[in-house]
């Protein structure tokens, strides 16, 4: 006979653990998790179907009792590499957890939260309906440093996470795709698929290039720039074609070796590279007003508005454009 549900307080109840404990409670949790569902399938349908896988497990208390508890588990957008990667720093024990906040949908509050970073985004600890809730998601929630979530100063000054970035490098803006283990499957995806991308203003300071790209990342990524937080020796843009457009080279880049993988141009059409080049100007002409303390600020009220890369979509400036 199971013993009865009991109400729990995420946040009260994560406090009450060392950070060792914390992370071996959450690997714990995914050990419950896979015994349910060893090929991870139901949970990935589940997500990307908007909701939640959902067990029962018994959790240890603070005070060394244990408890009957409903657990959630939800990764954005089912987003398998997302799930490996919270998988593997699982596993490895190598989660460190911070008290932060989260937003798991668009219309949610923000709530407090437990924060890990695991790569290519961050896991959640936080509370739903008194039930606990692991929310993986692509955004990283809590701060860190510009050279991470802003434009890269050099071409293989690669940022310690897996993402998509946006970097200026010798007059050229560059689209990363920066992973750890890059696979034969997105090799062939970074040299044929087309690329959609969007464009969104913060401010007259901070621009995103939204993009997504089947068999690399199918959901939309938002990669911020800010041409001011870049040194002023490196904030030399150069000119767009003849004809208007504006060649962006892509690279699918081996982060652990620092090898590109795929290089890969594309074009912008010439109305895309306009706006897009009018934003950088602005921002060039106001780059002695911005500091990487209001970037980072900037960062964190755009993750506010926006929850998810997907939440800027009816914000774009301009239709999403496909380039191949």
């Amino acid at each position: 006979m199971s013993r009865p549900l009991q109400p729990i307080d995420a946040v009260a109840w994560f406090a009450g653990f060392s950070a060792q404990d914390r992370a071996t409670l959450v690997k714990a949790l995914l050990h419950a998790f896979h015994g349910a569902d060893p090929d991870w399938m139901g949970t990935i349908a589940n997500c990307r179907a908007g909701k939640t896988a959902r067990l029962e497990a018994l959790v240890p208390m603070p005070d060394g009792t244990r408890a009957n508890v409903g657990v959630h588990l939800h990764v954005e957008d089912g987003d398998t590499r997302l799930l490996k990667s919270f998988i593997e720093r699982a596993m490895a024990e190598t989660l460190l957890f911070e008290r932060g906040s989260s937003m798991i949908t668009q219309a949610a509050e923000h709530q407090a939260a437990w924060i890990a970073a695991i790569g290519l985004g961050s896991v959640a600890i936080l509370t739903v309906q008194d039930e606990l809730m692991l929310a993986v998601s692509k955004r990283l929630t809590m701060e860190v440093p510009v050279q991470v979530i802003g434009p890269i100063g050099s071409r293989f000054d690669l940022p310690d996470r897996d993402g998509m970035f946006l970097m200026l490098f010798e007059g050229h803006l560059n689209m990363l795709a920066a992973y750890g283990n890059v696979r034969r499957e997105e090799i062939s995806a970074a040299r044929t698929a087309p690329m959609e991308l969007g464009l969104l203003r913060f401010n007259e300071h901070l621009l995103f290039l939204c993009a997504r790209m089947q068999g690399i990342a199918p959901a939309w990524s938002d990669l911020p720039f800010a041409i001011s937080i870049l040194k002023p020796e490196h904030r030399r843009l150069k000119p767009p074609e003849m004809n208007g457009s504006l060649q962006i080279p892509f690279m699918l880049m081996e982060r652990h070796i620092g090898r590109a993988a795929v290089l890969r141009p594309f074009t912008l059409p010439r109305h895309f590279a306009s706006v897009l080049l009018d934003l950088i100007e602005t921002q060039q002409d106001l780059a002695g007003n911005y500091s990487e303390e209001r970037y980072l600020a900037d960062i964190r009220a755009a993750q506010s508005r926006w929850p998810t890369p997907a939440a800027m979509k009816p914000d774009f400036l301009l239709p999403p454009i496909v380039v191949t």
